[in-house]
């Protein structure tokens, strides 16, 4: 891969793993698969005014019910959607505030998001910010930096500006990420009935495929280049694929799923597993929701980490006065009706 196609690949994974989470959705609301109680147990159990939540909660809104709202109903092939950043909300409740704050992920300057983001950021004067992806401590000096990763590296950016002028009194602004941790996420998938080998080739399609998606999505780079560049990375997993997430820095689930046979996972066991489960060999453009298994689990994933997300906020908005919360727009509207619940905000004030 030519050095300067490798940097634009690696600025962009992370957020095509977010635009991963946000497509493909086939979620059946009346499914009670759509809630983490399920498969983790609830942590939050009462409304922000003390009443109990009903046994459903948190409650996550499908696709065909959001669709509308997101596109609108006359929508035509091309046609640009909606704005993300007017999907998003601010629930209040006494001395309590939410912002919640609907965005695209993009590391485009143009893009007035960013401009909204800062002006959110001043009036909400937030305690805590919470945001997609890890929490990074790397010092952001400049604003070209704050874009670099789009809204997560900017609100760092906000955070850490702050943080470093506090006048007397004041006190530091708390960052966190709402990422679900792993250890909880692979119970929920072993909850649903997933075997730790399934959920290993789930993992292993979803790392392949963040990175050949970024590198498809790269307006920067030519047909002939993104057709070399997945080439190359078609050759490296089959070679290895273990040095491949090395390489990447990806966060994998493997260490932490043991094999019933008792064998270490390996590239020969990577390969045989994928094989297996998919019934295609390894490759670089598998898709974990163009096979029907994986998709299940895709679609799974994204109910368990939005109810993970609205019990993540609600435990924050208990313990602070002023919460902001930065995320892809169709995460908010997927978790908008369960957090109006937690606030008793029926809309009508």
């Amino acid at each position: 891969m030519d050095e300067t196609d490798a940097v634009q690949v690696e600025k962009m994974v992370d957020q095509d793993t977010n635009y991963q989470a946000n497509n493909a959705l086939d979620i059946d609301t009346n499914d009670p698969r759509r809630t983490l109680e399920v498969f983790a147990g609830r942590r939050v159990g009462q409304t922000l005014k003390g009443n109990k939540l009903p046994n459903g909660w948190p409650n996550i809104t499908s696709e065909d019910d959001y669709g509308p709202k997101k596109y609108g109903p006359f929508q035509q092939e091309g046609k640009r959607p909606i704005p993300a950043r007017d999907f998003s909300i601010h629930l209040k409740s006494g001395e309590k505030v939410l912002q919640y704050t609907a965005v695209e992920h993009t590391n485009d300057s143009s893009n007035p998001q960013f401009e909204e983001l800062e002006k959110q950021f001043d009036e909400t004067k937030p305690q805590v910010v919470l945001y997609e992806g890890p929490v990074s401590n790397f010092p952001i000096t400049d604003i070209n930096q704050a874009y670099a990763f789009g809204e997560k590296s900017f609100m760092n950016y906000l955070v850490q500006q702050y943080n470093a002028n506090l006048g007397e009194g004041e006190k530091s602004i708390v960052l966190e990420s709402t990422d679900m941790p792993n250890d909880a996420l692979i119970k929920s998938f072993q909850d649903r009935g997933n075997t730790n080998e399934e959920i290993g080739v789930y993992d292993i399609v979803r790392q392949i495929n963040n990175v050949a998606e970024a590198i498809r999505r790269n307006s920067s780079m030519t047909d002939e280049q993104k057709t070399r560049n997945i080439a190359l990375i078609d050759e490296q997993i089959k070679n290895d694929f273990l040095e491949f997430v090395r390489e990447k820095q990806f966060s994998s689930l493997l260490p932490m799923l043991h094999r019933q046979d008792g064998r270490q996972w390996n590239n020969s066991i990577i390969a045989e597993e994928v094989k297996r489960v998919t019934g295609h060999d390894l490759n670089a453009n598998l898709h974990q929701t163009e096979i029907d298994k994986l998709r299940q689990m895709f679609n799974d994933e994204a109910i368990f980490r939005d109810a993970y997300v609205v019990e993540k906020i609600a435990e924050n908005v208990q313990k602070y006065d002023r919460v902001m919360v930065v995320m892809g727009s169709s995460h908010v509207l997927r978790e908008e009706a369960a957090l109006r619940e937690f606030f008793e905000d029926h809309g009508d004030a």
